[in-house]
């Protein structure tokens, strides 16, 4: 299997560490501009998918996990470790940049849950805790389910070497468009816009004039 230097994998850490702390820090300032009193946005999309706002099964959560582990099935198929690295690097990439996204945005709720709707971050500490217990809140601008399925989508494009591959990782990313709207995580410009991001980032990525650096590392073998 081909490992990435110790080196790469330092950086990679760090990077991870810093877009997780960026991301909470977002969460935070969300959660905290949350507008539950403006009625929701006219969403012509969403208006014609069921309802399922109301479902305790979360499976935008569980179609995610599906691409993830048919990503990793690729990565022990190839024996390639860079293949995740890769995927993590392009992950953290996303969420540094809804971070930005999220903190210039406020959009009014759709459907808070409980947890949301009912409770307030009183410090960042605090945030911390319900991030891992709870997820977030009023963060709309953008999904970061679609943005990260879209990733694992290019991704099983480019390096899946197989076409049934291709199709499901496609197939995958479709439902979950249609899942994270009907499930009223997010408006369906979200998902819009989380998809074009993703396959942007990708496209950049993959096609990156530097070949040999791959944005420093994780180098194609």
């Amino acid at each position: 299997m081909h490992y990435p230097s110790n080196g790469q994998l330092l950086k990679l850490l760090f990077y991870m560490i810093f877009s997780g702390l960026v991301s909470i820090t977002a969460a935070y300032i969300s959660w905290v501009d949350m507008d539950t009193t403006t009625p929701p946005l006219k969403d012509y999309f969403m208006d014609r998918l069921p309802d399922m706002s109301n479902s305790s099964i979360l499976l935008p959560n569980i179609m995610l996990n599906v691409s993830v582990a048919i990503l990793l099935l690729v990565v022990l198929y190839r024996r390639n470790l860079s293949l995740l690295c890769r995927y993590f690097f392009l992950q953290s990439t996303i969420q540094l940049l809804r971070a930005m996204a999220v903190c210039v945005t406020t959009f009014p709720d759709i459907h808070a849950i409980d947890s949301c709707a009912t409770t307030t971050p009183n410090n960042w500490g605090d945030m911390f805790i319900k991030y891992i217990e709870v997820g977030t809140c009023g963060d709309y601008m953008f999904s970061g389910h679609v943005a990260f399925t879209t990733v694992v989508m290019m991704m099983l494009i480019f390096e899946g070497e197989n076409m049934i591959v291709s199709v499901i990782g496609i197939l995958i990313n479709i439902v979950q468009f249609f899942v994270i709207v009907s499930w009223h995580w997010h408006y369906s410009a979200d998902a819009v816009i989380a998809i074009y991001i993703g396959i942007f980032l990708c496209l950049s990525y993959y096609f990156n004039p530097d070949k040999k650096s791959r944005w420093f590392y994780f180098i194609n073998k």
